[in-house]
Order: C-alpha cells, then structure tokens, then sequence
C-alpha cells in the first residue's frame, strides 16, 4: 500500500476527499463537477463514501464528517451531510505547471516517503501510477515556482536499499514534448517516396484476370507492397516498398504494351497531383482505421472504475 501506516483512518479520509476537491483534480473531475452542479455546489458525503478508495478507508458518514471539520479546502452543511469547495477554483490556475512526473519511484514508495525526499513544505498532493516496468509518482506542488525549480534539476536518484534513478520533468512540458512527437510521428507518416506507384491502364474487364496475376508479374522488378485491383477492373496500380525505388518505372518500361488476358496495356508511373492525391487517400484510410481500433478498445469502459488512485 502507498499510505503511510501510521496514519488514521480519519487522516487519511482527510487526505482523500481534500485531493478529490483539490485545485489538482476537482477542475477535469467529471463526476464531482456533475454531482456538485445539481445541489450548488454540494456533493453528499453519501456519495463520497461510494468511491473506492474511501471504500477502503471505511469510515461511517458521522465520522468522515468529523474528519473534514478541520478541512482547509471543503466546508460542510449545517446539517454535516454535504460538503462543497469552500473558494472556487482560480480561473486561470493550470495544474500541469505545479506538477512534476518522478520516474520510476521505488515500489515500495508511499506519500510520506515522497515528501521526505522533496521536502513536505509545499507538497499539496502526491499521485502513484503503474507503468509497463515499475511505478511513476505526480507531485503537486501549492506554488508552480517550486516545481519549475524541482524539474529543473531533471535527475533525481533514490539512494536507500535499491539504488533507482529517477527523471524530473514538468507536466506541462511533458505534455507539451509528448504533443511535438505526435507531431512528428504524424508528418513522418505523410511522408512518401515519389516514383513507387506504377499504373496498368487497358486490362480486358473481364474475371479472367486476378490481383495475384497482377502481382506475380510485378514482383521481378521490385517487392510489391500493395495491388489495388478488383476483377473485370481495367486499371491496376501497384505500389512498390521503398527498398526498390526505381521497381515502378522498370515495371513501366518493360510491361508498356505488353498482353495481359488478350489485351494491350499501357503503363506508366504515376506522379503530380495525382501521386499525391493517391497518397491522401492512403494517410486518410490509415488514420481511419487507427481510429476504429482506439474505439473498439475503448468498448466497455468507463464502468465500474474506482475513484481516486493510490494516495
């Protein structure tokens, strides 16, 4: 577990909801924002309780209430059955410019170790995610100059039993660097080789001639990355990899009037508004289909899903 075992059960109630109706969360939580918009601001502590992690805490709504009595960020009713943000959340305030992703942090790491390594002065919250190798930390800080100044120093390295070394960097940078790969992966993507596609023009229409007729008379000038071509078509055009560059206009040169299914076809190299037209079309159809699966895996989601990660 990531709390520290010392800490009460009120402690730690006190920790959870103040995270929850924090600067850090309460702006992009969904659910809050929603629960509180139907009761001015208002979210039952009923309704707290349902989440997860204070699920695990275990506390009756009598004692949570008396847990938030002390609260610095949420105030209850009269009645100590609701709570709301006692200010709301400064308009222009960015949670990514006070934050700082440590990774990886030690398995074994809880808040209280965290802020041990940083200095507890200014530390407003402290976030735990699982990564494919290890654990990664967010760090939040009251004011965004101290966590500019943690960054800035971009190594960090755990010294206790097992020896980790850690990477300092701003969330907003993060994002920001992770926005400029897309970027590039994207431009890089839309990037072709001229000259790779040949066109067969004057095929007979007919069944007689099939994709892989078409491909097996290709494939001794280059390897053949794709064959667009439906039977009783007249237009073939196959596009060669990039490994043969020059495979379209040998292909050319050598199938130019030459008799496929008893007819006479011209070829040519496709280039000008057109290649680029037909390399649209290609980026176009592959984003789609990268759309498609982000959908098909994001099927189902959204259900079930505790509130509130490791705190």
């Amino acid at each position: 577990m990531f709390w520290q075992q010392m800490s009460s059960p009120a402690e730690k109630a006190l920790t959870q909801v103040e995270y929850y109706f924090g600067n850090f969360n309460y702006p992009t939580d969904a659910c809050l924002i929603k629960a509180a918009s139907e009761d001015e601001g208002w979210v039952a502590l009923s309704f707290i309780n349902t989440f997860n992690k204070m699920k695990e805490i275990g506390l009756s709504e009598e004692d949570l209430a008396s847990a938030l009595v002390e609260s610095s960020i949420v105030v209850l009713n009269e009645d100590k059955t609701k709570i709301r943000r006692k200010e709301p959340v400064p308009p222009d305030f960015d949670a990514n410019t006070h934050c700082v992703i440590v990774k990886p942090v030690p398995e074994c790491a809880c808040v209280d170790y965290i802020k041990e390594k940083f200095g507890p002065e200014g530390i407003a919250s402290v976030r735990f995610s699982k990564m494919k190798e290890g654990v990664k930390c967010f760090i939040f800080f009251t004011k965004k100059e101290d966590a500019i100044a943690l960054a800035e120093k971009k190594e960090f390295v755990f010294d206790d039993k097992d020896e980790v070394e850690a990477t300092l960097e701003l969330k907003s940078e993060w994002i920001k660097r992770k926005k400029s790969e897309k970027q590039d992966r994207e431009k890089e993507e839309k990037s072709y080789v001229s000259g790779l596609i040949l066109v067969i023009e004057g095929l007979p229409g007919t069944e007689d001639v099939s994709r892989e007729d078409i491909k097996e008379l290709t494939s001794p000038f280059g390897t053949v990355a794709f064959v667009a071509y439906s039977r009783g078509g007249v237009r073939a055009d196959v596009r060669f990899t990039d490994e043969t560059p020059n495979a379209a206009e040998e292909a050319a040169k050598a199938l130019d009037e030459k008799e496929i299914g008893g007819e006479k076809v011209s070829t040519r190299v496709l280039d000008g508004e057109e290649e680029k037209e037909y390399w649209t079309q290609i980026f176009e159809a592959s984003a789609e289909r990268k759309k498609a699966r982000k959908r098909g895996r994001g099927r189902g989601r959204g259900r079930g899903r505790g509130r509130g990660g490791r705190h």
